[in-house]
């Protein structure tokens, strides 16, 4: 396994330690098809993508993935954890599938045919996204609740 795959299980096992410790029932996939990791609120299934990322130099975090991918896991049930690490931090920033679809405009829908997320934390711990739409991503920020709420694309 190369050190890039052992990176993204190790991410891949902290969302579900995390999602453990708050009473989550969780699954995970022998085959990944593009879903980490299966849990359960009630009876109904919720798909999790994770992706990680480390603090740059500039306190900035990047992460991509693949715009083919994303758009056919598109669905009120999807959700991406993106794993913010820093020295002794790691914070979790959790956005519906439906979210990124409907921000899709606004965010970094590349011509390479990867999606690029570039955050940052401002002086009062809020978080945005830098590159192009400087949303304001705090309500996501570690806010695991959003799993419980049924998601619309709007």
């Amino acid at each position: 396994m190369s050190i890039r795959a052992k990176k993204g299980k190790a991410g891949e096992l902290l969302v579900a330690n995390e999602l453990l410790r708050r009473g989550f029932d969780v699954f995970l996939p022998l085959v990944d098809t593009g879903i980490d990791i299966i849990c359960l609120v009630g009876k109904k299934p919720i798909m999790i993508q994770v992706k990680e990322s480390r603090a740059y130099p500039d306190g900035r975090y990047w992460l991509k993935m693949s715009e083919k991918s994303f758009l056919k896991n598109i669905a009120d049930n999807m959700f991406y954890v993106f794993v913010l690490k820093a020295e002794n931090t790691v914070n979790y920033l959790i956005l519906p599938s439906t979210f990124i679809y409907k921000n899709r405009e606004k965010l970094d829908f590349g011509r390479t045919g990867m999606i690029n997320f570039y955050f940052k934390f401002n002086d009062k711990g809020e978080i945005t996204e830098t590159r192009k739409s400087k949303l304001n991503l705090t309500k996501f920020l570690n806010n695991f609740e959003i799993l419980t709420q049924p998601q619309q694309i709007t």
